[in-house]
């Protein structure tokens, strides 16, 4: 949806007629960059959290790296948080 929104976007923005509008446009396509950039961070997070939350959760790698488990838990925390606030007002 988001990819549509972007070439419908851009395809006004090249119309004659869009003059006009072109500052509301702008703007618009902005949003659509961004939004695009958050959601392509957030994927290439959750991709590498795929990767390490089994190694993490491990008893036998908690017991040989105690600190560097107890910081991804604390980094799984803040993060699960963030999608759970994100979640509830999107």
């Amino acid at each position: 949806m988001l990819d549509d929104q972007t070439v419908k976007t851009q395809t006004m923005k090249g119309s004659p007629y869009a003059k006009i509008f072109e500052r509301r446009i702008t703007e618009w396509e902005d949003w659509l960059t961004y939004t695009f950039n958050l959601t392509n961070a957030w994927k290439n997070v959750q991709q590498v959290w795929i990767y390490l939350e089994p190694i993490f959760s491990s008893p036998d790698i908690v017991k040989h790296l105690p600190m560097e488990a107890g910081k991804f838990r604390d980094v799984d925390a803040n993060w699960r948080s963030l999608m759970s606030r994100i979640n509830q007002t999107p």
